[in-house]
């Protein structure tokens, strides 16, 4: 739940996940019941996006996912908002790229198939290449340091 651009408080997430350890290993469960319940509007907003992932999730094909994903997250707005927007665009230009890939050479994946190929990936630390932003007309082609390699 802690992304920046969700702009949630960390000691008040911490404050509730003292209050919901559970004895019985039912910790998960009642921890996000307890973000469900939450005081705090915005807790609130983010776990009842949470849910609505996990529902997109066993719904959606992995493209249709990632593309509500950005939407409903509000990281796609956030992202154009930053100072170094050119460079997040990219990444997530090279991640949609490798989430459209991995879904034509597995049409039938699910979402943890795919975290579970990213997590490989990492694992032997290998990453999707990230491509540079191509921009029309007379204008500079902005790269990644790696990119222009």
């Amino acid at each position: 739940m802690l992304f920046d651009f969700w702009q949630l408080d960390l000691h008040h997430l911490l404050r509730i996940q003292s209050k919901a350890k559970a004895p019985n290993g039912d910790y998960d469960k009642k921890l996000f019941r307890a973000f469900l319940n939450d005081d705090d509007m915005f807790v609130r907003s983010v776990a009842e996006k949470i849910q609505q992932f996990t529902k997109d999730a066993a719904n959606k094909t992995l493209v249709q996912f990632f593309e509500s994903f950005l939407e409903i997250s509000g990281y796609r707005s956030y992202a154009l908002e930053q100072e170094d927007k050119i460079e997040r665009l990219s990444i997530l230009n090279s991640f949609f790229d490798e989430i459209k890939t991995f879904a034509s050479l597995h049409p039938e994946s699910t979402l943890r198939e795919f975290i579970n190929y990213i997590t490989d990936l990492d694992h032997y630390r290998l990453s999707p290449t990230t491509q540079p932003i191509r921009m029309e007309s007379d204008t500079v082609e902005l790269m990644t340091a790696h990119g222009s390699k």
